[in-house]
């Protein structure tokens, strides 16, 4: 069953109206010449089809039998045009020198456009003589021949061989609506007056200025309307229903939310909250009714059982308001109020959009809203709007009409009357001065107004008007002040005789609280804050005077941040007299003091929504509980760090608000849920797309299918834009992320721990096969439950895969905070392979200042800050920075190679020192029993915008050197133990060390220079050696050398060093 909305046919659309009195052609859309600001159709002459976006990316420019409306803008100061496409402002532009031309950017745009000498109205389009692929016989333009299935335009058409393709004419729709419009008025005019026509039929028929048929339109409706209006009476009314904007719906009202299904004259909202509305000008002043038809069901069938028990609430309101009098409204019927038979019917009521269309002909359901009022020149805003939505919700509505019955001054008097009343009530009230002040005037304005003879209606509108802004003001600072000593008054219940722990602290609150109850020139803020301080202050003595015993409570350490939210669970703390909820702050020990929620979603148990939080911010939840007696307790303090809010974009190439509302909907998800910067979608309509569709990189298509063009397939789809289904790291098989071939489990961490949390499970895992994901993938409507729980799992989930390794936006892979660095800690650096010196070997700053692996004890490291480094992550951009403990000296980027990643010292970090991590996918298990270490490591990497950026890795003679990264589990040796002091402890005991172990090894070697010969003896076991000359470039480097080697140098300095599996010596050469 569905909710609905509908109009019906007593509505026309635009010439759906009698012709009996036409004497003047119908408008056409035609050919003229280009005016500035003008919009246009432009239509290549040799196909008959106009310029539109298409083909790959889905903005390339081709051709098209319905396209792109375009708006011609001149630049004076280059004599060149700029043709701009409606949503982002868009423009037709070059991409390369070979003739591309796309329609998505504002660069390269401005175009040489000249009239062909003998061919009315019609223009070539060419690029500048200043742009650098200019040819002077080169031109804006199509082949005549498709070009996979598309007419391909491009700027470098050569003129003779494809003449009849490189010419435009621009059809004007500026002029072709301003003639429609001057056109119905006329035709309207001719037959409900008798009014001479005759100037208005002469600029109907030889003007070309739409300005002029423009304006001339609208005199006429409004003489028109001066004639028809002029005898309007209660017992007279006049239908004014003509002058609404297709009121069937087929343009012309706005639709702010909701997701409307059109069908005809129908219309219909299902499962959502909406408010569709038209603006009108140009009424005369006076009273209005609206009539319309329409019902609500607020759930499924149930044959009305609330409503025949009179407890049935109904939230879709019938409404009008305008810019001087306050808003009228009603609310809708109920569908159970009339009885239906019939097909489509269930438990004798409409059940569906026919059923509906059948009571309404019937007369049912009928809904009238009086007492409207208007100004003169004001503007009346007529629609339906409901702020309701649930499952099987459905509202339905038709036949809108809108009867005048003139104008009464004295109406407008009373109304006034009543409002000066309301006003003066006021002031018996505690408000702010300056609001206080400002009431009075307007009170001493309208009576001025209203004493004054004769009455002057523009004055009193005015006035009228005034009165209601200020009256507004009022009532919210009455209500400041009363809600303020509401807060006061059960502070003092609570302080009672004062014995209580904490009373002074409580009775302080209370003397400042009312210290600014009568403070009538604090600012509205002040006097909320307050009312706040003061509740918080009542909760501050509860708690101190609590009693019973703190309930238990744990914090679940799986949690989902988005970059304004926090998704958290609990256990524990079970009893129907707890409340249970998370606190939060910015500082490390929150408690219920700081900030609290109580609200949360029942999915597979309860899940705690922390909103309205600053994107990269660091924040400390915990769970908390609490008793009626103010006895709380606590769960474990989660560090987390909100993400930065995405930076998702969109265009949409249709008006169809189904799309438009799921596409505005799923962007503002992924601006939420996820930090993926820079990823532009582009949705379309496609009459033949059976469901939808999409591509990476951002191209959309959504077909008829009203099922099909809500928020979940728009986020489904956009899941295809960032990689899932189309990139090689979701469907590869030699993906390191993807188990298998065909439908496997996601491999990567990130993802699955939003699965595991949104499924309350230790052991879910995200699955998938060549296209789709599982769970949470909204894989068809049937997928789609509209729930808010469902698009948050969903993005969520998109932000895991890209912290994963999946690129959203063709590049790298998202950053994230993956390694949960303290600034203030120090940590201790290993490499993951054995081979290259993963038990007896840490990264330190070595004597020249770069970076090195040296044989060390753990306790050695521990007392050597060189071997000690801190890491700071910035919630900005999502990068660490890495700084000696020793020095102060930063990781930095130069190049790929040796040395490529070194240290450098700096006062303020900058982007090359900026290093993303990524988190291995397998455990390392160190040790064994009580004293195994089961950790993580960690890839060091380049930020860079490709696939393979540069990562800290280990050559196998143990230098360190920038290779490009490899996402694959086996690429030991460029991950990194990242430990703390206590994991360095726990790593020593499972590789016990000592000093003793490098004088062993490398006591016998000799490292010297004679005779320009650089000598190396005494080599025990097989080494690996590396020399760099004074200013750190790589002069030999030698595997595995045992006994001796020598070899010849130019004069100069050198650095050697020679390392095994045990040890590390460096040695400063001089060869002369």
């Amino acid at each position: 069953m569905r909710m609905k909305f509908t109009l019906s046919g007593i509505f026309f659309c635009l010439f759906n109206v009698c012709l009996s009195a036409q004497t003047w052609e119908t408008p056409v859309l035609e050919a003229t010449k280009i005016q500035d600001g003008s919009v246009y159709y432009v239509q290549n002459t040799g196909l008959n089809l106009q310029i539109a976006a298409g083909a790959d990316w889905g903005t390339r420019a081709i051709l098209k039998e319905n396209g792109l409306t375009t708006t011609i803008r001149f630049d004076a100061n280059t004599n060149l045009y700029v043709l701009e496409f409606p949503g982002n402002g868009w423009t037709l532009y070059r991409s390369n020198n070979v003739g591309d031309v796309y329609t998505d950017r504002t660069t390269e745009n401005k175009w040489n456009i000249q009239p062909v000498d003998g061919e009315d109205f019609t223009y070539t389009i060419q690029a500048p003589s200043s742009y650098a692929g200019y040819r002077a016989n080169q031109f804006f333009g199509s082949t005549g021949l498709k070009e996979n299935d598309n007419y391909i335009l491009k700027c470098n058409r050569d003129k003779d061989q494809y003449a009849n393709y490189i010419k435009w004419q621009f059809l004007n729709v500026t002029l072709y609506e301003a003639r429609q419009s001057l056109y119905k008025a006329l035709v309207y005019a001719s037959e409900v007056t008798e009014l001479d026509l005759a100037s208005y039929s002469n600029i109907y028929e030889t003007s070309d200025d739409s300005d002029e048929i423009r304006n001339a339109a609208l005199a006429l409706d409004s003489e028109v309307l001066g004639v028809i209006t002029e005898n309007a009476s209660p017992s007279n009314p006049v239908d004014l229903t003509h002058y609404f904007v297709n009121p069937n719906f087929c343009g012309g009202w706005k639709i702010t939310q909701g997701s409307a299904t059109v069908s005809g004259s129908e219309e219909e909202f299902y499962e959502r909250a909406f408010d569709m509305y038209q603006e009108i000008t140009g009424f005369p002043a006076g009273k209005y009714i609206l009539k319309a038809q329409g019902f609500e069901r607020p759930k499924a069938n149930d044959s009305g059982a609330a409503y025949k028990a009179g407890t049935e609430t109904i939230y879709a309101r019938l409404y009008a308001n305008s810019e001087i009098f306050s808003e009228h409204s009603m609310p809708f019927n109920s569908l159970y109020k009339h009885k239906l038979s019939g097909e489509g019917t269930l438990n004798g009521y409409p059940s569906n959009k026919s059923s509906g269309q059948r009571a309404f002909s019937l007369g049912y359901y009928e809904m009238e809203l009086a007492e409207i009022m208007l100004a003169e020149d004001d503007v009346l805003t007529i629609g339906a709007k409901s702020d309701f939505r649930q499952s099987y919700y459905w509202v339905m509505l038709d036949n809108f009409r809108l009867e005048y019955l003139g104008f009464d001054a004295d109406e407008v008097v009373a109304l006034a009357q009543q409002q000066i009343t309301a006003a003066r009530g006021l002031l018996d009230g505690k408000m702010q001065n300056v609001v206080r002040g400002n009431l009075t005037s307007a009170l001493d304005q309208i009576g001025d107004v209203l004493d004054a003879e004769p009455l002057d209606l523009t004055n009193l509108y005015e006035a009228y008007d005034q009165l209601l802004v200020t009256t507004e003001a009022a009532e919210v600072s009455v209500l400041a002040y009363e809600n303020l000593q509401i807060a006061i008054d059960s502070a003092r219940v609570v302080y009672a005789d004062g014995s209580g722990n904490e009373a002074s602290a409580l009775q302080n609150s209370i003397n400042s609280a009312e210290d600014m109850s009568n403070n009538f020139d604090a600012e509205l803020d002040d006097i909320y804050n307050g009312t706040s301080e003061m509740y918080s202050a009542i909760l501050t003595y509860y708690l101190a005077n609590a009693t019973g015993t703190a309930p238990r409570v744990m914090t679940n350490p799986n949690y989902v941040r988005g970059s304004t939210s926090i998704l958290a669970r609990l256990l524990g703390a079970v009893g129907s007299n707890i409340e249970r909820g998370f606190c939060w702050a910015t500082h490390p020990e929150p408690t219920v003091l700081d900030n609290r929620t109580t609200e949360y979603y029942n999915h597979n148990g309860n899940i705690y929504h922390i909103k309205n939080l600053e994107p990269s911010t660091v924040y400390y939840i915990r769970a908390y509980a609490m008793t009626r007696t103010y006895a709380v307790g606590y769960g474990d303090v989660l560090k987390v760090i909100t993400i930065p809010k995405g930076r998702v974009t969109y265009t949409l190439n249709t008006d169809i608000i189904g799309i438009k509302e799921g596409v505005e909907s799923a962007v503002e998800y992924f601006n939420n849920f996820t930090s993926i910067q820079g990823l532009h979608v582009t949705a379309n309509y496609g009459s033949g797309t059976p469901t939808a569709e999409a591509s990476y990189g951002g191209w959309m298509t959504f077909g008829p299918n009203p099922s099909y063009q809500r928020t979940g397939t728009v986020l489904h789809e956009m899941g295809h834009t960032i990689g899932v289904g189309q990139h090689g790291i979701w469907y590869g098989g030699s993906s390191p992320l993807r188990a298998g071939e065909g439908r496997g489990d996601w491999l990567g961490d990130r993802a699955n721990k939003v699965v595991q949390f949104f499924e309350n499970s230790g052991t879910a895992r995200l699955t998938g096969d060549g296209v789709h994901m599982w769970p949470y993938g909204i894989n068809g409507a049937h997928e789609d439950s509209g729930s808010s729980v469902l698009y948050m799992a969903n993005t969520s989930i998109y932000q895991g895969l890209g912290e994963d390794g999946l690129p959203p936006t063709g590049g790298f892979t998202t950053p994230a905070y993956t390694f949960e660095s303290e600034d203030t800690i120090k940590y201790y650096i290993k490499i993951e392979n054995e081979r290259l010196g993963r038990n007896t070997m840490y990264l330190v700053e070595s004597p020249q200042g770069r970076l090195a692996l040296r044989v060390m004890s753990g306790a050695e490291s521990l007392a050597n800050d060189s071997a000690a480094w801190y890491f700071t992550f910035n919630p900005k951009n999502c990068y660490y920075t890495i700084r000696n403990a020793s020095t102060g000296k930063y990781f930095t980027y130069r190049q790929l190679g040796a040395n490529g990643i070194t240290l450098t010292e700096k006062a303020i970090p900058g982007t090359a020192e900026n290093f993303q991590m990524m988190m291995s996918r397998v455990n390392s298990e160190i040790g064994s029993g009580r004293d195994k270490l089961t950790t993580r490591t960690f890839w060091i990497i380049r930020p860079e915008h490709q696939l393979n950026p540069p990562a800290m890795s280990v050559l196998t003679n143990r230098s360190i050197t920038a290779t490009a990264f490899n996402l694959n589990d086996a690429a030991t040796s460029q991950r990194w133990f990242i430990l703390t002091a206590d994991e360095v402890e726990l790593f020593d005991k499972a590789y016990p060390q000592t000093s003793q172990t490098e004088e062993m090894a490398m006591s016998q070697l000799a490292i010297y220079a004679e005779n320009q010969q650089l000598h190396i003896n005494n080599i025990v076991e097989p080494s690996d050696i590396v020399v760099y000359d004074i200013s750190g470039r790589l002069q030999f480097s030698m595997s595995g050398v045992s006994g001796s080697c020598s070899r010849t140098l130019s004069e100069g300095v050198y650095f050697v060093s020679v390392s095994n599996r045990q040890a590390t010596k460096t040695k400063k050469v001089v060869v002369r």
